[in-house]
């Protein structure tokens, strides 16, 4: 079965609001634009949903879900299609305020078996009008669960929602990608994700860029996405945070991904949390974490890379870390361009990374309880980490060649086994590449 061949179907409008109004305000709803249930090939692809609004109520919810595969096995490609509109506002919007349940959207939502591959899709431009202060639901870009996936060169912009969802992980208030599965060979890279946001006004959960629990055998892959102004309302309060990539579990490499946090928000912020389970091995080469912004009251802090657990094997090389967050006015959170919290680096390689916190506030490490100032952060460990200004191109930028360094002494070591860049073109050097995601 293909759902849309070269020219696809246009279901609603790419223009405009409400070409389609649901309303359902006696009882909670959902609505689809495709629903897939089928165990067989399919093809969604070239299609287009959107100007479609749904109506609940000030109680109750009318969830919507752009394409759904249900928990069937089959191969599965959801390819090329537009969810929302690459121009209108709130093309997408799931309009009730549903202060006594749960509302959610889904751009793309698969579980069950099989393979299924979701790629080249543009998703943009989704509101969920919930402000419910004390409900699970939020908006979310693309969601997998069981499977084995490979989400690729996708672009994840503009969802906003107002509610107060609390929840962290797989149920937070707005999340681009969610890939959840045990199997292997998960791949999620060449991903854009940006403009992702909360507006409540004591805001209490959590926006992520990307979250990630995967197999544990094999091969699995999160590579090249660039992630970026993600963003809560000014006045959250604790433990609002924002994440750029949190990491759950997985025998997995991480490499080439671009994370630029900041903003002046009161929030936490994290670039990279990792919380792999004990079995797991976790390698992450070349990535690139810049943390900014000019927080001016409380002690709200952030972290380029914050690592939970000490059971995994964690491999880090080749990746700048550089939290220029800084503090003004009565604000006086710290700022770690590196932060382990644990005190035994057993089954820990840390080496060949940059490490760089200048800001009011800025620390450049943390270990067995205590802040650390120089490299290297853990003792026997970064014999050949640095601590300089990496010298980005326009640090705090929305492309990802504004995180182009200029240091020329950011040299890496081989043997990663990863052999191109950020942009896939530039082949990297076999006797001297660049730290981070750009070989210079």
């Amino acid at each position: 079965m293909n759902i849309g061949t070269i020219t696809g179907n246009t279901i609603g409008s790419t223009t405009g609001t409400g070409s389609i109004i649901v309303t359902n305000s006696t009882s909670n709803a959902t609505s689809y634009g495709i629903y897939n249930r089928s165990s067989s090939t399919v093809g969604i692809q070239n299609n287009k949903i959107g100007s479609i609004t749904t109506v609940g109520s000030a109680t109750f919810a009318h969830d919507f879900n752009g394409i759904y595969k249900s928990a069937t096995a089959g191969t599965t490609t959801i390819s090329n299609n537009v969810i929302g509109s690459r121009t209108e506002a709130n093309s997408i919007n799931a309009s009730s305020v549903a202060t006594d349940n749960a509302q959610s959207i889904y751009a793309i939502y698969s579980e069950g078996a099989g393979d299924i591959n979701i790629t080249g899709n543009s998703i943009a431009n989704l509101t969920n009008g919930s402000t419910s202060p004390n409900t699970y639901g939020g908006i979310y870009g693309i969601v997998t669960y069981d499977g084995t996936n490979t989400i690729a060169n996708n672009t994840i912009r503009d969802l906003t929602v107002a509610s107060n969802n609390s929840g962290m992980a797989a149920i937070s208030s707005v999340i681009g990608i969610s890939q959840v599965s045990s199997l292997e060979g998960q791949t999620i890279s060449g991903n854009s994700i940006y403009n992702l946001s909360n507006s409540y006004p004591a805001f209490e959960g959590s926006v992520i860029g990307l979250y990630y629990s995967g197999g544990t055998d094999g091969v699995n892959t999160v590579s090249n996405n660039f992630i970026h102004s993600l963003s809560v309302a000014g006045t959250s309060v604790y433990p609002a945070a924002m994440y750029g990539v949190l990491l759950q579990s997985g025998n997995s490499t991480y490499s080439n991904n671009i994370i630029s946090l900041g903003g002046n928000s009161k929030t936490d912020i994290f670039g990279i949390y990792e919380n792999c389970d004990a079995t797991n091995i976790t390698s992450l080469f070349y990535n690139t974490v810049y943390i900014g912004g000019v927080p001016t009251t409380e002690s709200y802090s952030s972290w380029a890379f914050f690592s939970v657990a000490n059971t995994n094997t964690r491999i880090i090389k080749n990746n700048i870390f550089d939290n220029a967050r800084s503090n003004s006015g009565t604000a006086f959170g710290a700022h770690y361009a590196a932060y382990f919290d644990y005190g035994t680096s057993t089954d820990l390689t840390l080496d060949y990374n940059d490490y760089y916190a200048p800001g009011a506030g800025g620390v450049l490490g943390y270990y067995n309880s205590a802040d650390v100032t120089t490299v290297p952060l853990i003792t026997g460990q970064d014999a050949h980490s640095k601590n300089i200004d990496p010298g980005f191109a326009s640090a705090g930028g929305t492309l990802a060649a504004n995180y182009l360094p200029s240091g020329a002494s950011l040299v890496a070591i081989t043997g990663t086994g990863i052999t191109t860049d950020y942009a896939g073109i530039i082949i990297r050097s076999t006797t001297n590449p660049s730290m981070g995601a750009w070989e210079y």
